[in-house]
């Protein structure tokens, strides 16, 4: 192989990396794209999560408060201390 053909086939070689580097970068700026969209999108379901589990815990607290109201009526009630919806 001769001096010029072995630096045509290094300057075909260096064609072909360069190429691969471009396309290696603009893979890299979609994946960079679609990490800042998914990361986004992770932010804004925490949220959402966080804003049901505040909503389920407020239900909670109010499903807890008339249940305990209940039953200290169904106590009242049992212990005969009211009858049939009035105090006495």
């Amino acid at each position: 192989m001769t001096p010029e053909e072995r630096f045509t086939k290094l300057e075909e070689a260096m064609l072909v990396n360069s190429s691969m580097v471009v396309r290696l970068e603009q893979n890299m700026d979609r994946l960079e794209a679609n990490m800042s969209r998914l990361e986004q999108n992770m932010d804004r379901g925490f949220a959402e999560l966080r804003t049901a589990q505040m909503k389920t815990e407020q239900s909670l607290q109010t499903m807890s408060a008339g249940m305990i109201a209940l039953f200290e009526h169904i106590e009242q009630f049992i212990q005969g201390r009211e009858g049939n919806g009035r105090k006495q």
